[in-house]
């Protein structure tokens, strides 16, 4: 079971009960508009509807019906947000991370609410015969709501941020002289961290960092470092040696969020589009893989899951494969579920022959691709043991993310293909 903080089975529970409180109180009396009874339904906004029986669901009652719940959902929103930054006023370095898993809890919230309006709609306008009416696309309802919300949490997150980090005082130069620390500690595998040790060097000019995660020694103004130090970011061991603090590992996690950087925005629009309710309904095995792989490498402790992480990644992609061959039924098929390049092959290879050779020398390249993937997967799997060399938590990164960037390419090359194919 993943790591949760303390407060999550609490958010969990509430936004629950508060589902099953819109059921009863909002939902289920459109469900019986058609029931020859009246209905009288108020929202939070002190709104109040009232249909006598008999009349179609159309028109204007269809209209009201679909803008009727919006506030609803808005204020749960904003109060399940309200109540997870009350918990954590006590630990205040938890907020972030119960933030997260707020969004989380709310992204399925908004889903099940939209899907259980698109339900009711349908069966209304099917008059007992749901299925003869094509239900509502509510896709586009769900987006702008999560986009709302996520823009909500997220400035919640930077508020708190600056107010937590407001007082540090740095240039520029030295919060990037934090960032290149902070990186290089995290690229040393669990067990083999090493101080920075500050040396001089007439050639580069003065003085110098060196440290195994850097490439070469990185010229260093001591007046930084001393800047660093004073902030509690580093901790200096000896004259000539230092460490990085949990503060200044907060604080590089605080300058990487503000960035913005273009690496981190692709991250946030591929993660967003792995979350989306046509992914998870689409490759409902593979999004619960990776995501728990996601969400373990971002754990305080994520070096222990590194083989784990590696291992959630590889299933994911068998997942995925797996739902592929499920849809799209390639004959004489491998039927091995570890086999995960021949059937990606097979079911792409499908498409192939009714495409020109610059589309398919593409798809020849995403199987390439797929491949160093799973290689990739299997190695992490294994902690790298036929290499010789530990796992780092840039391993995990990287797995994680070429795992999500490789689901992603398959899944809208395929869409785009086959829509060409058949038109």
């Amino acid at each position: 079971m993943l790591n949760r903080t303390p407060f999550y089975p609490k958010r969990k529970l509430s936004i629950a009960d508060t589902y099953n409180r819109l059921e009863r109180e909002l939902f289920s009396p459109w469900a019986f508009f058609h029931s020859g009874k009246p209905i009288i339904v108020t929202n939070c906004e002190g709104r109040k509807v009232q249909y006598s029986g008999g009349l179609e669901f159309s028109g204007s009652p269809r209209e009201v019906f679909w803008r009727f719940f919006d506030p609803d959902i808005r204020k749960v929103i904003i109060e399940q947000i309200e109540q997870t930054m009350e918990d954590c006023e006590v630990i205040s370095d938890l907020l972030e991370t119960a933030l997260d898993e707020t969004r989380e809890l709310l992204h399925e919230f908004v889903e099940r609410v939209y899907e259980r309006l698109a339900d009711i709609d349908q069966a209304l306008r099917g008059k007992g015969f749901p299925k003869s009416v094509t239900p509502r696309p509510v896709t586009g309802m769900i987006k702008a709501m999560v986009n709302m919300m996520d823009d909500h949490i997220d400035a919640v997150i930077r508020h708190a941020g600056l107010k937590r980090w407001g007082n540090v005082l740095l240039q520029p130069e030295q919060k990037q002289l934090l960032m290149n620390i902070a990186e290089a500690a995290g690229s040393l595998p669990e067990g083999k961290r090493e101080e920075f040790f500050v040396g001089s060097d007439l050639n580069l000019g003065g003085h110098y960092v060196a440290h195994p995660g850097l490439t070469k020694k990185r010229p260093v103004f001591l007046g930084d470092i001393e800047a660093l130090k004073k902030e509690g970011l580093i901790n200096a061991t000896t004259g000539e040696s230092f460490d990085i603090t949990p503060r200044g590992l907060a604080y590089f996690r605080h300058l990487k969020r503000e960035a913005g950087k273009p690496i981190e925005r692709v991250e946030a629009e591929l993660r967003q589009y792995l979350g989306s309710a046509y992914f998870r309904t689409s490759y409902p095995e593979a999004y619960s893989k990776w995501i728990e792989a996601e969400k373990l490498l971002w754990e305080a402790d994520s070096q222990k899951h590194l083989t784990t992480i590696g291992h959630l990644c590889r299933e994911a992609m068998q997942e995925f494969a797996e739902t592929l061959v499920n849809r799209h039924k390639p004959p004489e098929v491998n039927q091995d579920k570890s086999k995960t390049v021949a059937r990606v092959r097979t079911v792409l290879n499908l498409y192939a022959p009714s495409l020109g050779d610059t589309e398919r020398a593409f798809l020849d390249a995403l199987i390439a691709y797929w491949g160093a993937v799973a290689d990739l997967s299997q190695r992490q799997e294994h902690g790298s043991q036929k290499e010789g060399s530990p796992l780092t938590w840039e391993d995990g990164r990287r797995v994680v993310f070429q795992t999500l960037l490789v689901m992603y390419e398959i899944d809208r090359a395929l869409s785009r293909v086959q829509s060409r194919v058949t038109s």
